[in-house]
């Protein structure tokens, strides 16, 4: 039975936005979460996330995982609001440090996603960040 699964994207270079520098970052995305609702609440997230972290950080060889959120700009929806918490429980934090408005693109409703679907909404897409922890060791 499938219980859950998560998407882990091709990793990209970008340069660094946070640092004076303009170092590249090797960055890592993962997204599309998904865990039945009968094995919630019982670690399969968790599980789901760190996999996905591990291949990251280990086979695709990023210091930095990232995921992006899709949410309601004028009202708060739920379930969003409560991945957003556990998100930055998982250690997760906004792209830009401290900068909600610098981490997020504003869509209008009636946008188009992935050429196929229409925002219902006014919506903000942004963007979290983790860098590989210093215990992680890339073998």
């Amino acid at each position: 039975k499938i219980v859950g699964c998560v998407k882990i994207d091709t990793p990209q270079v970008v340069v660094d936005d946070d640092d004076d520098d303009d170092k590249l970052l090797r960055v890592g995305e993962w997204g599309c979460l998904a865990v039945a609702e009968s094995f919630q609440g019982k670690k399969y997230g968790r599980i789901l996330v760190e996999a996905a972290e591990y291949h990251i950080y280990n086979t695709f060889r990023c210091s930095v995982a990232q995921l992006e959120l899709l949410s309601p700009s004028n009202w708060k929806h739920t379930h969003k609001e409560r991945l957003r918490e556990w998100y930055t429980r998982m250690g997760y934090t906004l792209k830009v440090p401290n900068d909600y408005g610098g981490s997020t693109t504003s869509l209008p409703e009636g946008s188009l996603l992935g050429k196929r679907f229409v925002l219902a909404t006014d919506a903000d897409f942004t963007c979290y960040r983790k860098s590989k922890p210093s215990n992680v060791v890339v073998v």
